[in-house]
């Protein structure tokens, strides 16, 4: 409980503490839009689009490569710029759903990334998507679990889902929505940023 609601207490036999709650760094939960994420399509005509039809919750974001059968697409859903520089222990949470058959869904980060271009040539961007827990279909949401990003702490970073359908390996359907990423204020005091020179 925060100490503004009252009297925060706990009890225990063991050590314990009270910490404060992490700061909301970004949060994008897709209710009417894409928001600030940009949809970029590498391959295929289909693009991530902004979905309301399963209502649960209200909006997400979505992509399905099928036309009539699947077909060949790779499309990117990146984040804005997000940056860490003031934060620690920086984590990273959503939710996803899926159905039908096809590839995962990937999930990578970049440091290096211009937040235009094709992603598939610029930027250098690391796979993160063992990291996460993902919908095993029938469009049921699953939590992703949190993912560490403090090893990017200081930076700014960009987050991208990456959609892959083909004939071969078909199309599923791929929802995303509730993201958030979550770190602790750096209070700490950097005494080089005030040495003499």
């Amino acid at each position: 409980s925060d100490a503004a609601d009252g009297d925060p207490m706990d009890e225990s036999d063991a050590a314990f503490s009270i910490v404060e709650a992490p700061t909301y760094i970004h949060q994008e939960g897709f209710d009417s839009d894409l928001g600030s994420w940009m949809k970029y399509s590498v391959t295929g005509d289909q693009e991530w689009y902004w979905a309301d039809e399963y209502g649960d919750p209200p909006g997400c974001a979505a992509m399905s490569g099928y036309e009539g059968g699947a077909v060949e697409n790779e499309d990117w859903l990146i984040s804005p710029a997000i940056n860490l520089d003031d934060y620690t222990n920086e984590v990273l949470s959503f939710i996803s759903a899926c159905n039908y058959d096809g590839p995962a869904l990937e999930l990578k980060m970049s440091t290096d990334y211009d937040g235009s271009s094709d992603p598939t040539t610029q930027g250098t961007w690391s796979d993160i998507t063992d990291e996460a827990s993902w919908s095993e279909g029938g469009f049921n949401w699953v939590e992703s679990g949190d993912i560490d990003l403090s090893t990017v702490e200081g930076t700014e970073v960009y987050i991208a889902f990456v959609y892959y359908s083909n004939p071969d390996d078909g199309s599923k359907t791929w929802e995303v929505d509730n993201i958030e990423i979550t770190g602790e204020v750096d209070t700490g005091f950097d005494l080089e940023k005030f040495s003499p020179e």
